[in-house]
């Protein structure tokens, strides 16, 4: 008996930003294309499910460390 066994390579999100801004410009964030999903986190509860998602009118509050988790066709994480 045989088995047949597929391995997908994990996904490397490369995320970037347009950053610095003024307060007031729209902050621009961007990923790599063609994943499943995208799920981007930061500061003041900023959440997105798109690959290049926007802040407009940003603010201070806005600052930090953003995170970006994407899923493959494969299923990887």
């Amino acid at each position: 008996a045989t088995t047949e066994v597929t391995i997908s390579d994990l996904p490397i999100p490369n995320p970037s930003s347009d950053s610095p801004k003024c307060e007031g410009q729209t902050l621009t964030f961007n990923s790599v294309a063609g994943m499943t999903t995208y799920a981007w986190m930061g500061p003041n509860s900023f959440s997105s499910s798109i690959q290049a998602p926007n802040i407009s009118n940003v603010t201070t509050v806005a600052n930090g460390t953003y995170t970006l988790i994407v899923t493959n066709a494969g299923g990887c994480t």
